[in-house]
Formats: C-alpha cells, sequence, structure tokens
C-alpha cells in the first residue's frame, strides 16, 4: 500500500476517519433512543450513512499502515517519540482532528455529558474506541496520572479529571502532529532556538570532558543538572552549538530574568518548556538564572525542569546553590589567561582596518573573554562609523571597553574622573613606596605570572589587592585615583548602599554579582569607606556575629579568586584580623601629615593662577594647625570664595576665617593665642 504523498494527504485521511467514527456513534445513540440534537450533528458531517465496525477498524488500521510503507506522517513519530499506548494514540488523534476542524464541535457537544463540551473529552473516546476494541480501561485510568509520561506531553493538561477530562494537545504536540518545527507559544515567551554550528572551536573553548559528560548523561539512568560557570562571553554557547552540531541536537536557550519577571507559575512553565526541548529533540540551557528571581525560584525551576529532563543545562557566572538531591555537575569556562587573551585580541583585530596599536597593551589590561572582545571591537567599529573614520583606533577600544563595563556596573559601582598624578600626593616615604610597589605589580603582573609562569605556583587568581587605612582625609581616595590614573585605569567606586543588606546571605549575594561583573572591565575596584562593610571577624557571641563573619569570609574568597585590581579604604585599621590581612597583597597607611607634609600640602592646595602663596603664612599654618590634607581643601576653597565675595585676592584674613569656620563645624575648639597676630573676627 503506498505512503503518503505528504502530511496533508495523511491529514485528510484522519479526518475522514473521524468523520465515519463519530457518524456511527450518533447512529447508536440515535437509535437508543434518537433526538433531535443527535440528528443534527450528524447532519454536520460528511456522509449521513454511518459504516460498519468492521469497516472502520479497517479504516484505522488502514490509517496507520499507509503510513509506515512510505513517508512517515509527523503524527506518526510523535506517537513513537512519546511511546503512546494504543489508547492514547486514538486519544491523540481525536484531539488532532477536533483542533483541525470546528465541524465536529456540535458531535462531541451531542456525545458529551451535558452536552456543554464541543471538543473530545475522556468519556466520549472510551465510547468511540469500542468501536474498533475494547478499551483498555487501565491505560484510560493512567492517562493523565504521570506528569512526566508521554501522554503528559502529548495532551494539555485538562482542568477535570475522570470521564470530563478533556482531550486537547499541547501546543507543542499539536505544531509537531501538523508537521511545524515552530516553537510553541508558551515557550516562544521565555526561550529562542539557538542554531546549531559546527565550525572549528578558537582558542581551545572546546571543554574536553563536556561532549563525552552529555552523551553518558542523556544515555544514563539519573537526569542531572550541569552548571556550565564562567563569565559572559566565555564560550559557553558556543561550545554547546558546537556539540549540537555534531550530535544533531537543538539547543533552547531560557532567558530566565524574563521568567522570573513574568510572575507565572513556574511549574507550569517548566512544563512548557520541557515539552519543548523534548518534543524538539533539544538541549535546554538555563541563560543567566543567576540574574533573576529568589534563590528559592531558581531551584524550584531547576527541581521541575529536572524532573522532566535528562540534563538541564545551567549557564551563570558563578556556581548555584542546589538541593543535593538533584545529581549537579560542574563545568568551568575560565576567564582567559593573558596568554590566551593576547591571542583572542591578536586574532579579533587581524581582519579589521585599525591604526597602529598594540594587541598585547589591550590584552594585558583588559583580559576579556572572546564573546566580550568580539562586542567591543564591533561597538567601537560603530562608533567610528558614525564619526567618519575608516580605521579603529586605540581611543575607540578603550572608549568602548569602558561604556560596557559602565553598563555591567550599572547601578552597583560608580566610575570616578582619576585625574590626580604622583606630584598632587603627599603622603610619607613608606606610604608612597607602598604605592609605587602596587603599581610596578599593575605593570609587570603579566611578566611575572604569565612569562615567568608563577601562575603555576599559585592557587587562586592574579588579583592585586591593597587596603588603605587610616584616619578620614589623609588621601586614601586620591591615592585610589592617582594609581588609576598612573596605570590609564578606570576607577570604579562601589556604592555599598546597593551592597549591605539586612537579609541573611544577601550582602554575599550582591558582593559576588559586584566582582562577576567587574571581571575582565580593566579597571580598579575601589571599595571606599568600607567599615561597615568588613566587619572584624571575632568569636561568635551571637547570630549577628555568625553572620558577619560569614560576609568577611565571603569578602576574602571573592578576592582570592578575582582576577583583576582591588583596593579597599577604612578609617579603622584594626577592623582587620590577621586571617584578612594575609589575604591582602598591600597594607598601605595613610597617617595624619607632619609639619613638613602640611607645609606642602598649603603650598599645593591654591593653584598657581592665585599666587595665593606668595601672599600666605604657609609656614605658620603649617606649624600651628595639625590638619589633614582633605581639611586644608576645604579651608582653601572656602578662602577663595571668602575673597572672591571681597572683590579682592586670597590673604591670610580670608584663610583664617575659613579655618575657623572649619573648625566650628568640626566640632572642635580652637585656641585663640594660636593664630597670634593673625586673629580676625
Amino acid at each position: 500500500m503506498p505512503g503518503y504523498a505528504d502530511n496533508a494527504e495523511f491529514l485528510a485521511a484522519a479526518q475522514r476517519f473521524v468523520d465515519a467514527l463519530l457518524r456511527a456513534a450518533l447512529a447508536r445513540r440515535a437509535s437508543a433512543g434518537a433526538s433531535g440534537v443527535l440528528e443534527e450533528a450528524a447532519a454536520a458531517l460528511a456522509q449521513p450513512r454511518p459504516l460498519p465496525d468492521a469497516a472502520l477498524r479497517r479504516a484505522y488500521s488502514e490509517l496507520f499502515a499507509r503510513g509506515a510503507s512510505g513517508e512517515t506522517p509527523p503524527f506518526h513519530a510523535l506517537c513513537e517519540l512519546l511511546e503512546l499506548g494504543p489508547f492514547a494514540r486514538f486519544c491523540a488523534l481525536l484531539a488532532l482532528c477536533s483542533a483541525l476542524d470546528g465541524r465536529y464541535e456540535a458531535a462531541y457537544a451531542a456525545l458529551s455529558f451535558g452536552g456543554a463540551q464541543a471538543e473530545p473529552t475522556l468519556g466520549v473516546a472510551l465510547e468511540l474506541y469500542a468501536f474498533l476494541e475494547k478499551p483498555d480501561l487501565a491505560e484510560a485510568a493512567e492517562l493523565f496520572a504521570d506528569e512526566r509520561s508521554g501522554a503528559a506531553y502529548a495532551f494539555a493538561r485538562p482542568a477535570q479529571t475522570g470521564p470530563r477530562a478533556v482531550l486537547r494537545l499541547g501546543e507543542k504536540a499539536r505544531l509537531l502532529a501538523l508537521g511545524s518545527a515552530a516553537l510553541s507559544p508558551a515557550a516562544a515567551r521565555y526561550a529562542a532556538a539557538l542554531p546549531p554550528d559546527g565550525a572549528p572551536l578558537p582558542y581551545g573553548l572546546a571543554e574536553k570532558r563536556l561532549p563525552e559528560l552529555l552523551l553518558r548523561l542523556l544515555d544514563g539512568p539519573r537526569n542531572a543538572v550541569v552548571q556550565l560557570v564562567g563569565p559572559r562571553g566565555s564560550g559557553r554557547t558556543r561550545t554547546l552549538r558546537h556539540f549540537c552540531a555534531e550530535s544533531g541536537l537543538g539547543l533552547l536557550a531560557v532567558d530566565c530574568p524574563r521568567v522570573f519577571s513574568s510572575g507565572e507559575d513556574l511549574a507550569t512553565l517548566a512544563a512548557a518548556l520541557a515539552a519543548e526541548a523534548l518534543l524538539g529533540g533539544s538541549l535546554l540551557l538555563l541563560y543567566a538564572l543567576d540574574e533573576g528571581g529568589d534563590e528559592a525560584g531558581r531551584i524550584r525551576l531547576c527541581e521541575e525542569l529536572s524532573r522532566r529532563l535528562k540534563v538541564v543545562l545551567l549557564a551563570a557566572e558563578d556556581v548555584q546553590r542546589l538541593p543535593r538531591a538533584l545529581q549537579t555537575l560542574r563545568v568551568d569556562f575560565p576567564a582567559p589567561s593573558a596568554r590566551l587573551a593576547r591571542s583572542i585580541w591578536e586574532d579579533e583585530l587581524r581582519a579589521r582596518p585599525r591604526e597602529p596599536l598594540s594587541p598585547r597593551e589591550l590584552a594585558d589590561k583588559y583580559p576579556l573573554p572572546p564573546g566580550q572582545v568580539r562586542e567591543v571591537l564591533d561597538r567601537a567599529e560603530l562608533e567610528a562609523a558614525l564619526h567618519g573614520e575608516t580605521r579603529l583606533s586605540r581611543s575607540r577600544i578603550v572608549a568602548s571597553v569602558r561604556g560596557g563595563a559602565a553598563r555591567t556596573l550599572e547601578g552597583q559601582a560608580r566610575r570616578i574622573n582619576a585625574f590626580y598624578t604622583w606630584e598632587d600626593l603627599v603622603v610619607s616615604s613608606d606610604t608612597l613606596r607602598e604605592l609605587r610597589l602596587f603599581a610596578d605589580r599593575v605593570r609587570l603582573r603579566a611578566r611575572v605570572m604569565e612569562d615567568w609562569n608563577f601562575q603555576s605556583r599559585l592557587a587562586y587568581g592574579r588579583a592585586v589587592s591593597a587596603l588603605f587605612y587610616g584616619v578620614p582625609g589623609t588621601g586614601k581616595t586620591m591615592a585610589a585615583q592617582v594609581l588609576a590614573h598612573d596605570l590609564d585605569l578606570d576607577l570604579y567606586r562601589v556604592d555599598l548602599s546597593q551592597i549591605l543588606n539586612k537579609y541573611v546571605g544577601e550582602t554575599e549575594k550582591n558582593l559576588g554579582r559586584i566582582f562577576d561583573a567587574a571581571a575582565g572591565c580593566g579597571g580598579i575596584l575601589f571599595f571606599d569607606e568600607a567599615d561597615a562593610l568588613f566587619a572584624k571577624r571575632t568569636e561568635i557571641a551571637d547570630s549577628k556575629d555568625k553572620y558577619a563573619n560569614a560576609e568577611t569570609a565571603f569578602l576574602l574568597q571573592k578576592i582570592e579568586e578575582f582576577d583583576g585590581l582591588v583596593i579597599l579604604a577604612t578609617n579603622l585599621a584594626y577592623n582587620f584580623d590577621d586571617a584578612f590581612k594575609r589575604r591582602i597583597n598591600y597594607m598601605v597607611r595613610f597617617s595624619v601629615p607632619d609639619e613638613e607634609q602640611r607645609r606642602e600640602l598649603w603650598e599645593k592646595v591654591f593653584p598657581p593662577e592665585t599666587r595665593a602663596g606668595e601672599r600666605l603664612d604657609l609656614d605658620f599654618l603649617a606649624e600651628n594647625f595639625e590638619f589633614t590634607g582633605s581639611t586644608i581643601k576645604s579651608i582653601a576653597v572656602s578662602a577663595a570664595y571668602m575673597a572672591a565675595s571681597d572683590g579682592g585676592e586670597i590673604e591670610m584674613r580670608h584663610v583664617i576665617r575659613a579655618l575657623k569656620h572649619e573648625v566650628q563645624k568640626s566640632g572642635g575648639l580652637l585656641i585663640k593665642s594660636k593664630l597670634r597676630e593673625y586673629d580676625v573676627e
């Protein structure tokens, strides 16, 4: 018997069979007590005379036998994929034809309980199936009992159970039966199909054990969650697309922030996503799971999907805490080493018209993964084109890096314009030496770690960290700006108000997001006035001490794992214990300036244009008033405004008035005899 020419021919044959079956059922009901409703329903079908039972059985058998000898209709493939039993397959055929043609509504309404249901129900299906063979009541009873059975993926979950349960194909099953490869509407709201890509993987991105691991899990006895951990652009999706090209699978990427912001029931949504992945022959990838929802919601989504799918892939920048009941595996996609970063920048720049520039310099400052390098260069090229430039310049590339970092760190850290130089900084010789060592360590990091291979001797990342401590106003923030300016790096001040959270564990999550966002930004992460965050680790006296210790320990862990630059500034040096100090590269003390340093501060605080230094007694000011650099700056600015208001130049009387105001503002006492001949009202 020849096969069907196409799916349309099969669907037409299926509808002819359902027409005949319904006519037979209506005729049998009419013979038992005809009613006008039954006659009207029969009249709506193509032929008025019903076929005998034997003809119906033969037509049903041919419906599937013909498909086996030719092109397999999508409906047959769906039944095989879901391993539907005879009765479940029959119910799916009724549901498919009902979705195709509204002519059946009157017939089903006439046959259903109460005449109110215009779609096939489980009770009506049992009655109709009896024309073909004796129904298996056990199979019928189990049709909707197991939410992980093939029938659960074939049918939409009915609102009622028992004979009144409506037989309606699920969205994905209906599309497949009609021969469509489109995503179901429920899945398309939150997911996108990523095309396979069999092109060779660059930069050694192919995690050697990932393909073997996935194949083993897909054939294994237990369901599993595989966490792909690494920064954005590190090649996780690219590697999966390559695997899918070789294995013949698809890849479905789920936008997790959109899922959690939708407010939909996670169990229902997970069922739709699982159906899309399973019936579409795709791996399911939860993308940016760590960027949306709370921990309970993330766990619930993973649990719901893992119950239904052999493998659930999870892409995140940090490991997600999941219940032990879930079989969880981790595959790392680390940030590139300095040597690999150079190769990435060289390769990505090679085909782009550009001015002379050093890929090595860019790589050492911005060790970005491949995807982020491409984004940076694409943005830079677009910006160059908008300004009529035909070649990429270093300034365009750096601006693109900074723009991307600013967007990534938005709401968590703010870029500070670092314009101070070493000449502006007035600190002790010991402090200056430590700052110079910090700068040298940053400049020579690639040489020591990569060229001399000291990275093979270190268990953690290549972070360069420093703790600036000392009383307020002694130059800690200025020193951070001096280092950023000297190293030609951006300085990002962390907004502590966005980090601190009274709820247990939330502060650690916020810290984790900041370090993840700052990875590869090529800047300095600056925690200014961080006393409230980095509390001293003490013996645990109560629950607050316990959680404060946990936050500090987490901070140490993130600094050790970080591959960038971190500066912490605090006014309270004793807030840090020995374990903390061992994990910080440089402990830099900023002391109150001595008389010589105060003289230098007074001399530098007035711009040359004011020529104030020629008229002021700077020696007197430095000798008699033990001010910090920030206080001296405040006095100088106030004196300048007073002089401008008087319409003259800055004189000692303006400085003394400003000095009195500053002391009064801070709640201090000023001994008048110290002012000597400069005392003014």
